[in-house]
């Protein structure tokens, strides 16, 4: 009794045994198997086929009515792959769509539902996308609906620029490599500075202005010499490094006056 079956080939060597044939190009290869499921209350019949296309690798393939045949899955020999997304459960979902930034990338959903709408989601988790121009943005959400990419990008908590990182923002401003909107805190920062540290004040060859020399200075210009402005502070901001720097300046330069008041005190009280 012969226990193999053979489809298009005469000696099977297993159970079942079927031969793809080789008559076809292009989309239209010989179809393995073929799955059907009519609903008649849409009117609509659904396939499944299965496919070699004369190599190792075996393909599902989806259609619906006469439309269009697409790929769905693709089992190599070391590898799987999927068109379009994969969904893993309700809330874990991988693919190509719609970016913050409203352009064409692919994400990676943590926690997050997509909603069978381009940029709508649903839940409580994080979204990681990739954009059309290769950078990298995080959404979060606690919970509700983000729907639409104005909204999705307001939800953005972290991405990454071709020259920079953003925390709570998108904008990376030009010539900065770390943007910040909002507080931050840390256990430690150590600032390096190419700015020469004022220990010159102390060399016997500095020239210190006069007390005079300096109110004249503020009356003029309503700040200290060499500090910054309230306007440049308000249109460049404050560099911390550059600014330590002046701050220690003018603490020495007050230590020289102290100094100075202390030494005349001294003369004026000895000829008393």
């Amino acid at each position: 009794m012969n226990q193999k079956i053979g489809i298009n080939l005469s000696s099977p060597n297993a159970s079942l045994n079927i031969k793809e044939l080789t008559c076809c190009q292009g989309n239209d290869f010989t179809t393995l198997l073929k799955f059907q499921s009519t609903n008649t209350s849409v009117n609509s019949t659904y396939y499944l086929d299965l496919r070699m296309e004369q190599t190792s690798n075996l393909s599902f393939w989806q259609q619906t009515n006469s439309g269009s045949k697409s790929k769905v899955l693709s089992l190599y020999p070391g590898h799987v792959q999927v068109f379009n997304r994969l969904v893993v459960g309700d809330f874990g979902d991988y693919g190509a769509g719609l970016a913050p930034d409203n352009s064409q990338g692919y994400y990676l959903s943590l926690g997050l539902k997509q909603m069978g709408v381009l940029g709508a989601w649903q839940g409580s988790g994080v979204t990681m996308f990739t954009t059309n121009s290769g950078e990298f943005q995080l959404m979060t959400n606690s919970s509700g609906i983000v729907n639409g990419a104005s909204n999705m990008l307001n939800q953005v908590r972290f991405m990454v620029h071709h020259t920079g990182v953003s925390v709570n923002t998108t904008n990376l401003p030009t010539g900065y490599a770390l943007a910040v909107d909002g507080d931050a805190i840390f256990n430690k920062v150590v600032i390096k500075t190419t700015n020469t540290w004022p220990d010159y004040v102390f060399a016997k060859n500095y020239n210190l202005r006069s007390l005079t020399e300096v109110k004249a200075f503020i009356t003029q210009n309503g700040h200290l010499p060499d500090v910054p402005s309230s306007k440049q502070v308000e249109e460049h901001g404050v560099n911390v490094a550059e600014m330590n720097v002046i701050l220690l300046k003018k603490v020495e330069e007050l230590t020289l006056y102290l100094m100075e008041f202390e030494e005349r005190l001294a003369k004026m009280e000895s000829k008393q």
